[in-house]
């Protein structure tokens, strides 16, 4: 069974791309989740359990982040941070949202090596999302939590689009599943689409220019404004790269970029190092 990746490519961006603008896609949680889920729920746990399961699932964070974001747009606020999600729900609120998605099924490729890089695109963000928090606390950005976000947004693309391949996958006739595409084909069709996507999600939820920014910007870093979110990102991508959780990335190229915004946010190599050993228990 043959797949057309570009034509591919193009219609699943389409897709996702009209899905963003009408608010219309609800996401699973990672399987790994639902158990928290439950328990936070019954047991009444609060704020704190709630922010902390959310850093550590991207995909659930972002259903959390776009409804925060329909709210927070009657009163003309940005969402900045994941505790500011939360606080625009309210509690009682956020656990209903919590009840209602653990609901959903998140669909396993039946290819292993499809169900493997599944699991790549959330762990990769969450390190990202991670080693940009860490690399702000070092910089003195005013409000690193905001890294955080802009972490985990800055590659949300990729599960976004990974989630609808698997449903694309879903529909296929059974006995045609484990060899509708090979491993390649689904990365380079993820990797294509992840872009535009995540930053369409971005402005579609009126992120702060600064997050706006960090998704949309790319890896290059901006000089003319050195302690800014985006380098923060882009430092924490490096990090995330070099410590082996962002797959398929360039560990030369990670390393180049390492060097340089060292420099242009003034961090301490040897701070740097603890951030890149620490990410994987951390992610």
């Amino acid at each position: 069974m043959a797949v057309n990746v570009d034509a591919l490519a193009s219609k699943l961006q389409e897709i996702l791309l009209k899905k963003v603008a009408a608010g219309g896609f609800a996401l699973p949680p990672l399987p790994v989740s639902v158990s928290r889920i439950q328990g936070i729920v019954k047991g009444g746990q609060g704020v704190e359990a709630i922010e902390e399961l959310l850093e550590q699932d991207p995909v659930l964070a972002l259903e959390v982040v776009r409804q925060a974001a329909s709210v927070s747009s009657m009163r003309r606020v940005s969402i900045r941070t994941i505790r500011q999600a939360i606080d625009a729900l309210g509690l009682q609120r956020m656990r209903r949202i919590l009840s209602e998605t653990a609901t959903l099924s998140l669909y396993k490729s039946r290819v292993p090596d499809i169900r493997e890089r599944c699991e790549h695109l959330w762990s990769a963000s969450v390190a990202v999302g991670c080693a940009a928090h860490r690399v702000a606390l070092l910089s003195g950005l005013p409000q690193p939590d905001e890294a955080l976000l802009a972490g985990l947004m800055h590659g949300v693309g990729g599960p976004v689009a990974g989630i609808m391949l698997l449903e694309l996958e879903r529909g296929i006739p059974r006995h045609l599943q484990a060899g509708w595409m090979d491993v390649h084909s689904w990365s380079s069709i993820v990797e294509r689409v992840q872009g535009p996507v995540g930053t369409a999600i971005a402005e579609s939820w009126r992120m702060s220019r600064e997050i706006r920014e960090a998704v949309g910007g790319g890896l290059e870093f901006d000089a003319g404004n050195r302690q800014s979110l985006a380098n923060a990102v882009r430092m924490g991508h490096a990090i995330a790269t070099l410590a082996g959780l962002v797959h398929g990335g360039d560990g030369s190229e990670a390393q180049t970029m390492l060097v340089i915004g060292r420099s242009i946010l003034g961090l301490d190599s040897h701070a740097l190092e603890d951030i890149r050993k620490g990410l994987p228990d951390a992610a």
